[in-house]
């Protein structure tokens, strides 16, 4: 079951832009009854593959792999794991994590890892990687829908950032 916080990465962009959002939201509260959703369920199971292919002992000799995946079959909600996402979806986001690691020489990676910034604020990084040098920092957050999404500046990830920076799970790097 998923741990929602009061603060969270992915609402920071509209707490920052609108502070009041939070109490305005309380007064009309959201059902989570039928909230969920095909494009929704979608990316929950790319997200866990995602989450698989990267989540492995890396003292170990074996590597996932998305053929794994594929052959082995993969669904969430309903929503099958199909070709056109795994070479539409899947294969350019492991070719974007794997361009990061090999750009910043990540060694090291927490997949999935929950940080908290207070009792109520925080939320769990798709992807935290560190260099080997340990002077760079990846954060990655997995987006499979078709709204293009900044990088630079990006509310969430900067959220994601001093969560990891003060979260004694993730502050030694």
């Amino acid at each position: 079951m998923a741990i929602h916080l009061k603060h969270g990465g992915s609402t920071a962009a509209r707490t920052i832009q609108c502070p009041a959002w939070q109490r305005l939201s309380a007064e009309v509260p959201l059902t989570l009854e039928g909230a969920a959703n095909a494009p929704a369920d979608e990316g929950t199971m790319l997200h866990n593959c995602m989450e698989e292919l990267y989540d492995y002992d890396l003292t170990t000799s074996y590597v996932p792999d998305v053929s794994d995946l594929w052959s082995e079959g993969r669904e969430y909600n309903g929503q099958h794991l199909t070709a056109d996402h795994v070479d539409n979806k899947l294969w350019p986001a492991i070719q974007a994590v794997d361009d990061l690691m090999e750009e910043y020489d990540i060694t090291e990676w927490k997949v999935e890892p929950f940080v908290k910034i207070d009792t109520d604020i925080g939320g769990s990084i798709d992807f935290l990687g560190v260099s080997d040098d340990k002077k760079t920092v990846v954060i990655v957050d997995y987006k499979f829908g078709f709204v293009n999404v900044e990088v630079e500046e990006n509310a969430q990830a900067q959220f994601y950032a001093l969560a990891a920076a003060i979260d004694p799970l993730t502050s030694d790097w």
